[in-house]
């Protein structure tokens, strides 16, 4: 998996506003487009944008908006001792 190092790197995002590490779009190879920069910018976006950055990794964009926002954090890495999402 191409992005397995990213998610590693994002997984030590523990506050909003930590830095993260692109991951790659899992059929071009290429750094995906607009991805956030932060961990808290990953917790802010909207639906549009979720399930867009889901389906370039490969993941169901299935479900509510809800669903598919619970699966971001896990899908790019962010993931805390208290949860999912960083730390505010």
């Amino acid at each position: 998996d191409r992005n397995h190092t990213a998610r590693l790197e994002n997984n030590g995002a523990d506050k909003a506003s930590a830095a993260i590490t692109v991951l790659k779009n899992v059929h071009t190879g290429e750094e995906i487009d607009f991805f956030p920069a932060t961990a808290g910018a990953a917790a802010q976006l909207a639906g549009s944008g979720v399930g867009r950055i889901l389906a370039e990794l490969g993941m169901s964009t299935r479900g509510t908006a809800s669903q598919r926002k619970q699966r971001m954090p896990l899908a790019i890495g962010v993931i805390t001792r208290s949860g999912f999402g960083p730390i505010q």
